[in-house]
Protein backbone atom coordinates (compact mmCIF):
# COMPACT_ATOMS: atom_id res chain seq x y z
CA UNK A 1 0.00 0.00 0.00
CA UNK A 2 1.26 3.33 -0.91
CA UNK A 3 2.27 6.00 2.06
CA UNK A 4 1.63 9.58 1.66
CA UNK A 5 5.04 10.34 1.39
CA UNK A 6 5.74 13.11 -1.35
CA UNK A 7 8.15 11.85 -4.17
CA UNK A 8 9.28 15.48 -4.21
CA UNK A 9 11.96 17.11 -2.38
CA UNK A 10 10.26 18.45 0.95
CA UNK A 11 8.89 14.65 1.33
CA UNK A 12 12.47 13.35 0.86
CA UNK A 13 13.85 15.54 3.18
CA UNK A 14 11.63 14.45 5.74
CA UNK A 15 12.41 10.82 5.15
CA UNK A 16 16.04 11.70 5.90
CA UNK A 17 14.87 12.93 9.34
CA UNK A 18 12.82 10.07 10.13
CA UNK A 19 15.14 7.10 8.76
CA UNK A 20 18.32 8.79 9.90
CA UNK A 21 19.50 6.32 12.18
CA UNK A 22 18.91 3.30 9.86
CA UNK A 23 20.39 5.31 7.24
CA UNK A 24 23.74 5.74 8.85
CA UNK A 25 23.98 1.65 9.83
CA UNK A 26 22.91 0.98 6.29
CA UNK A 27 25.57 3.58 4.56
CA UNK A 28 28.21 2.01 6.98
CA UNK A 29 27.53 -1.72 6.41
CA UNK A 30 27.37 -1.14 2.25
CA UNK A 31 30.68 1.41 2.57
CA UNK A 32 32.51 -1.45 4.07
CA UNK A 33 31.46 -3.80 1.08
CA UNK A 34 32.25 -0.76 -1.50
CA UNK A 35 35.94 -0.61 0.09
CA UNK A 36 36.57 -4.67 0.10
CA UNK A 37 35.22 -4.52 -3.86
CA UNK A 38 34.66 -1.52 -5.60
CA UNK A 39 37.13 1.35 -4.61
CA UNK A 40 39.59 1.87 -7.25
CA UNK A 41 43.18 0.85 -5.79
CA UNK A 42 44.16 4.18 -5.32
CA UNK A 43 42.19 4.96 -3.31
CA UNK A 44 42.53 2.10 -0.89
CA UNK A 45 44.09 2.36 2.44
CA UNK A 46 47.19 1.15 2.90
CA UNK A 47 46.21 -1.30 5.01
CA UNK A 48 44.54 -3.03 2.05
CA UNK A 49 47.13 -2.59 -0.32
CA UNK A 50 49.81 -4.32 1.83
CA UNK A 51 46.78 -7.37 2.59
CA UNK A 52 46.38 -7.17 -1.26
CA UNK A 53 50.34 -7.51 -1.75
CA UNK A 54 50.41 -10.09 0.68
CA UNK A 55 48.20 -12.68 -0.55
CA UNK A 56 49.17 -11.83 -4.07
CA UNK A 57 51.11 -14.95 -5.15
CA UNK A 58 48.17 -17.35 -3.71
CA UNK A 59 45.17 -15.24 -5.36
CA UNK A 60 46.59 -15.15 -8.75
CA UNK A 61 46.76 -12.07 -11.04
CA UNK A 62 43.64 -10.56 -9.99
CA UNK A 63 44.57 -10.57 -6.25
CA UNK A 64 42.51 -8.32 -4.75
CA UNK A 65 41.29 -6.16 -7.39
CA UNK A 66 37.57 -5.00 -7.64
CA UNK A 67 34.81 -6.85 -8.45
CA UNK A 68 31.92 -4.74 -8.51
CA UNK A 69 30.94 -2.04 -10.15
CA UNK A 70 29.41 0.40 -8.74
CA UNK A 71 27.18 2.97 -11.01
CA UNK A 72 24.01 4.29 -8.49
CA UNK A 73 25.33 7.32 -7.07
CA UNK A 74 24.89 7.54 -3.40
CA UNK A 75 21.30 9.86 -3.27
CA UNK A 76 19.77 8.11 -5.55
CA UNK A 77 20.73 4.87 -3.43
CA UNK A 78 20.03 6.71 -0.13
CA UNK A 79 16.08 7.33 -1.73
CA UNK A 80 15.86 4.29 -3.16
CA UNK A 81 16.09 3.10 0.83
CA UNK A 82 14.13 5.73 2.45
CA UNK A 83 11.24 5.32 -0.42
CA UNK A 84 11.23 1.66 0.22
CA UNK A 85 11.27 1.94 4.20
CA UNK A 86 8.23 4.51 4.09
CA UNK A 87 6.25 2.27 1.14
CA UNK A 88 6.78 -1.17 3.00
CA UNK A 89 6.59 -3.01 -0.52
CA UNK A 90 6.13 -6.70 -0.37
CA UNK A 91 7.07 -7.12 -4.00
CA UNK A 92 10.22 -5.06 -5.88
CA UNK A 93 10.93 -5.83 -9.20
CA UNK A 94 14.64 -4.55 -10.65
CA UNK A 95 15.69 -4.71 -14.29
CA UNK A 96 18.60 -4.44 -14.78
CA UNK A 97 21.17 -5.36 -11.26
CA UNK A 98 23.91 -5.42 -13.18
CA UNK A 99 27.09 -5.92 -10.46
CA UNK A 100 24.21 -5.66 -7.32
CA UNK A 101 25.21 -2.33 -5.88
CA UNK A 102 21.86 -0.93 -6.49
CA UNK A 103 20.24 -4.23 -5.39
CA UNK A 104 22.04 -4.38 -1.87
CA UNK A 105 20.42 -0.63 -0.96
CA UNK A 106 16.98 -2.54 -2.30
CA UNK A 107 17.69 -5.76 0.20
CA UNK A 108 19.31 -3.70 3.10
CA UNK A 109 15.68 -1.77 2.77
CA UNK A 110 13.96 -5.26 3.14
CA UNK A 111 16.15 -6.42 5.74
CA UNK A 112 15.07 -3.28 7.72
CA UNK A 113 11.70 -3.01 6.78
CA UNK A 114 11.43 -6.61 7.73
CA UNK A 115 9.29 -7.69 5.17
CA UNK A 116 8.99 -8.19 1.32
CA UNK A 117 11.24 -9.47 -1.68
CA UNK A 118 13.25 -8.41 -4.71
CA UNK A 119 13.46 -10.01 -8.05
CA UNK A 120 16.06 -9.06 -10.47
CA UNK A 121 16.40 -9.57 -13.80
CA UNK A 122 19.68 -9.66 -15.53
CA UNK A 123 21.14 -11.35 -18.92
CA UNK A 124 24.54 -11.75 -16.61
CA UNK A 125 25.25 -13.71 -13.75
CA UNK A 126 27.43 -10.83 -11.54
CA UNK A 127 25.12 -9.69 -8.86
CA UNK A 128 24.79 -12.91 -7.24
CA UNK A 129 28.82 -12.92 -6.67
CA UNK A 130 28.53 -9.86 -4.64
CA UNK A 131 25.23 -9.44 -3.09
CA UNK A 132 26.21 -10.54 0.38
CA UNK A 133 24.29 -13.95 1.63
CA UNK A 134 22.89 -12.31 4.58
CA UNK A 135 20.67 -9.80 2.67
CA UNK A 136 20.17 -12.11 -0.25
CA UNK A 137 19.11 -15.24 2.01
CA UNK A 138 14.75 -15.69 1.83
CA UNK A 139 14.53 -12.02 0.29
CA UNK A 140 15.97 -12.12 -2.64
CA UNK A 141 15.46 -13.79 -6.53
CA UNK A 142 17.78 -13.41 -9.42
CA UNK A 143 16.58 -14.33 -12.68
CA UNK A 144 18.61 -15.02 -15.73
CA UNK A 145 17.73 -14.38 -19.29
CA UNK A 146 16.42 -11.87 -21.30
CA UNK A 147 13.59 -9.77 -19.30
CA UNK A 148 10.84 -9.12 -21.92
CA UNK A 149 10.40 -12.78 -22.11
CA UNK A 150 10.96 -13.25 -18.42
CA UNK A 151 8.92 -10.33 -16.89
CA UNK A 152 6.04 -11.26 -19.52
CA UNK A 153 5.68 -14.83 -18.13
CA UNK A 154 5.52 -13.94 -14.54
CA UNK A 155 2.32 -11.75 -14.81
CA UNK A 156 3.22 -10.78 -11.03
CA UNK A 157 1.90 -7.31 -9.49
CA UNK A 158 5.01 -4.82 -8.83
CA UNK A 159 4.67 -2.81 -5.59
CA UNK A 160 8.54 -0.80 -6.27
CA UNK A 161 10.44 -0.51 -9.83
CA UNK A 162 13.50 0.00 -10.54
CA UNK A 163 14.38 0.28 -13.92
CA UNK A 164 17.97 0.31 -15.21
CA UNK A 165 18.19 -1.10 -18.22
CA UNK A 166 18.85 -0.44 -21.97
CA UNK A 167 18.30 2.86 -22.45
CA UNK A 168 17.21 2.97 -26.10
CA UNK A 169 14.18 4.21 -27.07
CA UNK A 170 12.80 0.81 -28.18
CA UNK A 171 13.40 -0.50 -24.91
CA UNK A 172 11.39 2.36 -23.05
CA UNK A 173 8.58 1.87 -25.29
CA UNK A 174 8.76 -1.82 -24.13
CA UNK A 175 8.02 -1.81 -20.19
CA UNK A 176 6.08 1.40 -20.70
CA UNK A 177 3.66 -1.07 -22.36
CA UNK A 178 4.04 -4.08 -20.78
CA UNK A 179 5.37 -3.64 -17.34
CA UNK A 180 4.02 -0.29 -15.76
CA UNK A 181 0.60 -1.76 -16.39
CA UNK A 182 1.82 -4.19 -13.83
CA UNK A 183 2.88 -1.58 -11.21
CA UNK A 184 0.19 -1.04 -8.74
CA UNK A 185 -1.69 2.19 -8.79
CA UNK A 186 0.61 4.92 -6.63
CA UNK A 187 3.72 2.52 -6.30
CA UNK A 188 7.17 4.28 -6.69
CA UNK A 189 8.73 3.86 -10.19
CA UNK A 190 12.79 4.74 -10.14
CA UNK A 191 14.24 5.35 -13.99
CA UNK A 192 17.98 5.27 -14.01
CA UNK A 193 20.06 7.58 -16.31
CA UNK A 194 17.53 9.85 -17.58
CA UNK A 195 19.37 13.19 -16.77
CA UNK A 196 22.86 13.21 -17.03
CA UNK A 197 22.79 16.32 -19.25
CA UNK A 198 19.64 18.87 -19.18
CA UNK A 199 18.54 17.29 -22.18
CA UNK A 200 18.25 13.52 -21.75
CA UNK A 201 18.01 12.98 -25.56
CA UNK A 202 22.03 13.65 -25.33
CA UNK A 203 22.25 10.58 -23.47
CA UNK A 204 20.28 7.96 -25.40
CA UNK A 205 16.62 7.26 -26.57
CA UNK A 206 15.05 6.52 -23.09
CA UNK A 207 14.47 9.43 -21.14
CA UNK A 208 12.34 11.37 -24.42
CA UNK A 209 10.37 8.18 -24.58
CA UNK A 210 9.89 8.20 -20.21
CA UNK A 211 9.36 12.10 -20.16
CA UNK A 212 6.90 11.90 -23.10
CA UNK A 213 4.73 9.47 -21.14
CA UNK A 214 4.80 11.08 -18.11
CA UNK A 215 4.37 14.24 -19.19
CA UNK A 216 1.11 12.88 -21.71
CA UNK A 217 -0.21 11.50 -17.86
CA UNK A 218 0.48 14.46 -16.24
CA UNK A 219 2.39 12.50 -13.43
CA UNK A 220 5.14 14.70 -11.49
CA UNK A 221 8.50 13.46 -11.21
CA UNK A 222 11.44 13.73 -8.78
CA UNK A 223 15.40 14.26 -10.04
CA UNK A 224 17.94 15.36 -7.92
CA UNK A 225 20.10 15.67 -11.12
CA UNK A 226 23.14 17.56 -10.56
CA UNK A 227 22.58 18.62 -14.73
CA UNK A 228 18.65 19.13 -14.29
CA UNK A 229 17.67 20.21 -10.71
CA UNK A 230 20.50 21.13 -8.86
CA UNK A 231 18.86 22.87 -6.26
CA UNK A 232 17.36 20.26 -5.35
CA UNK A 233 20.97 18.23 -4.84
CA UNK A 234 22.20 20.75 -2.64
CA UNK A 235 18.89 20.41 -0.47
CA UNK A 236 19.42 16.70 -0.15
CA UNK A 237 23.17 17.63 0.28
CA UNK A 238 22.17 20.61 2.93
CA UNK A 239 19.66 17.50 5.10
CA UNK A 240 22.83 14.99 5.16
CA UNK A 241 25.47 17.62 6.76
CA UNK A 242 23.03 18.59 9.18
CA UNK A 243 22.16 14.71 10.55
CA UNK A 244 25.97 13.41 9.65
CA UNK A 245 25.05 11.79 6.51
CA UNK A 246 27.34 13.79 4.34
CA UNK A 247 30.25 11.51 4.08
CA UNK A 248 30.23 9.76 0.63
CA UNK A 249 30.88 6.40 -0.24
CA UNK A 250 30.47 6.69 -4.17
CA UNK A 251 32.40 9.74 -5.75
CA UNK A 252 30.11 10.50 -8.36
CA UNK A 253 27.32 12.97 -7.99
CA UNK A 254 25.73 13.25 -11.29
CA UNK A 255 22.40 11.30 -9.52
CA UNK A 256 20.82 10.95 -13.03
CA UNK A 257 17.34 9.12 -11.97
CA UNK A 258 13.39 10.20 -11.74
CA UNK A 259 11.16 8.77 -9.69
CA UNK A 260 7.55 9.41 -9.64
CA UNK A 261 4.56 7.41 -8.56
CA UNK A 262 3.10 5.25 -11.18
CA UNK A 263 -1.01 6.23 -12.34
CA UNK A 264 -3.01 3.94 -14.89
Amino acid sequence: MASNVEVGIQGILELYRRFADDLRSTKARLRKLYRSRCIPWRNRSLLHKLAARAVQPFAGAVGLQPRMLAQSDDETCEILYLLLRAEQPERVLEISPFHGWSTCWILSALRDNGRGKLVSHDLIDAASKNVPPELADGRWQLVLGDARKEVAASGEPVDFLLMDSDHSAEFAHWYLDHVLPRVREGAVVCVDDVFHQADPAAFDGEGPVVLDWLQRRGIAYFTCSKAKNPSALNALYGQKVSLGLAERIHTSDKNPAILFRNRK
